[in-house]
């Protein structure tokens, strides 16, 4: 294969802040269990939470992904193109994820307030069904295996680009965390370890001196 130069720039601490902010918004992000009213009961009590939290995810959903796209702005290989290309999609599926299943519901949780109190346990069906649709299930596969596909394509081409092992371990481990949902505690997990990272590499900056040659992946 023909050889690149692949160089990667120490990053700034501060791409580190909308990972962190977002690990911290998702510890204040309400618990619940899809399937019964029950489970439901926090997105009732605590929709006004739910709603800002929400709403806040759209932007920080968006940065973070294109934070993790810009730690790989000097890498020029094909496996930094894929790991940008899957960030990119996380970016867009993650936030229609988040519209559909947080939105939506709150939505139909506060239009029931307005009504005789005989419409809650209505929305709540309704908001449980919003849960259980095949949509909700394709976006959530979608954005979160995006999500595991860039990330964790980004801790391999950072290493062969000769970024030092440790952060790149820990978005590998950030890939993997997402797959147990935003709430907690997966999320604040993800989040906070691809912030851990950033901040990492933006002390060691490049295990090799800034540049090295690598073959084409």
């Amino acid at each position: 294969m023909k050889a690149v130069t692949s160089s990667f720039a120490r990053p700034s601490w501060l791409l580190a802040l909308p990972p962190l902010a977002l690990a911290v918004l998702e510890i204040w992000h309400p618990v619940i269990q899809s399937g019964t009213p029950a489970g439901l009961q926090p997105l009732v009590s605590h929709a006004e939470t739910w709603k800002f939290v929400h709403l806040v995810q759209l932007v920080l959903f968006g940065l973070t992904a294109w934070v993790i796209a810009k730690l790989l702005a000097t890498v020029p290989t094909r496996i930094a193109a894929v790991a940008r290309g899957s960030v990119a999609v996380f970016a867009v599926a993650y936030s229609a994820f988040d519209t559909f299943a947080g939105l939506a519901t709150v939505t139909v949780i506060e239009a029931s307030n307005a009504m005789a109190p005989a419409a809650l346990p209505l929305a709540v069906e309704l908001a449980n069904a919003i849960f259980k649709s095949p949509i909700n299930a394709a976006l959530f596969l979608v954005g979160t295996g995006s999500w595991f596909v860039g990330t964790g394509l980004t801790a391999i081409a950072l290493r062969k680009a000769g970024a030092s092992l440790a952060p790149c371990a820990l978005l590998a481990a950030a890939a993997f965390a997402l797959w147990g949902d935003h709430p907690p505690p997966f999320g604040p997990i993800a989040f906070g370890l691809t912030a851990a990272a950033i901040l990492w590499l933006a002390a060691t900056g490049n295990s090799s001196n800034d540049t090295t040659s690598h073959n084409a992946a």
